[in-house]
């Protein structure tokens, strides 16, 4: 019997694979799973001007003197906290204490970091200059509406999930998982569970290309061993072929006991 190679191999196998389907899981259900669809944001992310850090929202003009020898003081009007927006405008003079992440106030175009502040009162001294933007992330900095988050074909990994959920995807269209039956055939060959006696060995095959299947995003359908008969390997077979794929092992050389040939050549399988 000729050997072929693994390419040629590997042609003639993804010739006879048609396309499943579609289907929509839940976003935490869809690790691994293969994007059916171009994904692309409906939202800016973050919506808003926001602060990069703990710090005062403030005119950077106000304090392009301030060094901490000669401190420019501001008078502290408002906190905002991060999920809330400023009640007020800032204007000349004026600060408003700010956390992480929180929106930055009308007026204001920068924020000071905490370290580079002194309280006084109801009032800060600022001891660096800020530039104009400094510490702000913009609205849409990490994506904006109409941009492309992801590409069909795309296999989904953790970091994958994040990002749709920054961009509030819970559903998800992908690939269905194709189920794959697994039948390890030979007389020698053991379950886990039964005593070896002599030369027999445990089905080592079956459990890692049911691993394998799994980890490649199939549905491994496991169906233990056949015995090197055409009888059960034909019964077998027949409940093998309802998977959308069979993977078997052993059995296909030229020796007496190499019978998946010839029994699924009986079946009507090329």
């Amino acid at each position: 019997m000729s050997m072929i190679q693994v390419q040629e191999a590997l042609d003639k196998i993804l010739s006879q694979i048609q396309f499943k389907g579609v289907e929509k899981v839940p976003l935490d259900q869809a690790l691994g799973r293969v994007l059916t669809e171009d994904i692309v944001s409906r939202i800016n992310n973050p919506p808003l001007d926001n602060s990069a850090m703990d710090g005062y929202a403030l005119i950077a003009k106000d304090i392009e003197s301030a060094t901490p020898e000669n401190p420019v003081k501001l008078e502290v009007v408002e906190e905002i906290a991060a999920g809330y927006t400023a009640k007020g405008s800032l204007k000349p003079g004026q600060t408003m204490r700010i956390m992480t992440g929180a929106p930055i106030p009308p007026g204001a175009n920068a924020v000071l970091m905490q370290e580079d502040t002194q309280k006084d009162g109801d009032s800060i001294l600022c001891l660096d200059k800020a530039d104009v933007e400094e510490n702000i992330r913009e609205a849409g900095e990490d994506v904006r509406i109409g941009e492309g988050v992801l590409k069909q074909g795309t296999t989904l990994s953790p970091a994958h999930i994040g990002m749709l959920a920054v961009i509030g995807r819970s559903q998800i269209a992908v690939s269905q998982r194709p189920t794959v039956s697994i039948l390890s055939t030979g007389d020698e060959i053991l379950e886990l569970d039964e005593t070896p006696q002599g030369p027999q060995i445990f089905n080592s095959n079956g459990h890692m290309l049911a691993a394998q299947i799994k980890s490649a995003g199939g549905i491994p359908v496991y169906l233990g061993i056949a015995k090197d008969t055409e009888k059960d390997l034909m019964e077998k077979f027949e409940w093998a072929l309802k998977a959308d794929i069979v993977v078997s092992s052993g059995g296909v050389s030229v020796g007496d006991y190499d019978l998946v040939k010839s029994s699924l050549q009986k079946m009507g399988q090329d």
